[in-house]
């Protein structure tokens, strides 16, 4: 496993997930219904980033993430709104994410990015978004101000470390949220899932 991926690609792919930065898109794929995809990644050894839009009918629509062997690792989206989010595949580090299994009734979109295409955010810069992100910390950060969760649904915030692995669940949490939490030491990523409006201020 390759060491300290994400800060040799921060030092390598330093570039904003906007729509201005599309060629970093590495996959493109599109459907209707049920399907299972075969993915490929940027780097096989690395997470990479998913752009996931689907269920504009509000019926059931899941995500699901397989090895090569058929084995889940992980449940990524599973939900009965219209979704627009970004998730990451094989964080924490240590799978490595060969298949997708699609649930849904409409049409659903995945776009493949690098996992060094995810959203910055440092003390100079705040970010406020809706819904499912991953968030990349340039420069030092001790605190983070969080608020979210409006619509009293699942909310949490975990941080990863510059080698891919968990370094804690920050907030966890099915009630309105605005509070201050410690960033643990060596964090290099923010992982949000929400379904509504969110920020993250840094210090």
């Amino acid at each position: 496993m390759k060491q300290s991926f994400l800060l040799f690609l921060f030092l390598t792919i330093c570039i904003s997930f906007t729509s201005e930065t599309a060629e970093a898109q590495f996959k493109e794929y599109t459907g209707s219904g049920d399907d299972i995809l075969v993915i490929e990644k940027p780097d096989e050894d690395m997470p990479a980033l998913l752009v996931i839009n689907g269920n504009r009918g509000s019926n059931h629509f899941s995500v699901t993430s397989f090895d090569a062997s058929r084995d889940r690792i992980d449940l990524l989206v599973n939900t009965t709104e219209p979704y627009s989010g970004i998730v990451a595949v094989d964080l924490p580090v240590g799978t490595n994410t060969k298949m997708l299994e699609i649930s849904a009734s409409g049409s659903w979109a995945i776009n493949v990015y690098p996992i060094g295409a995810a959203h910055k955010i440092s003390t100079d810069n705040p970010k406020s978004d809706s819904g499912d992100n991953i968030l990349w910390i340039e420069g030092d950060a001790s605190i983070a101000t969080i608020s979210g969760n409006s619509n009293s649904s699942h909310f949490s915030v975990t941080a990863y470390d510059g080698s891919g692995r968990r370094n804690g669940l920050l907030v966890n949490t099915t009630d309105r949220y605005n509070g201050k939490v410690m960033i643990p030491k060596g964090t290099l990523l923010l992982q949000v899932t929400a379904s509504g409006n969110w920020s993250v201020k840094l210090q």
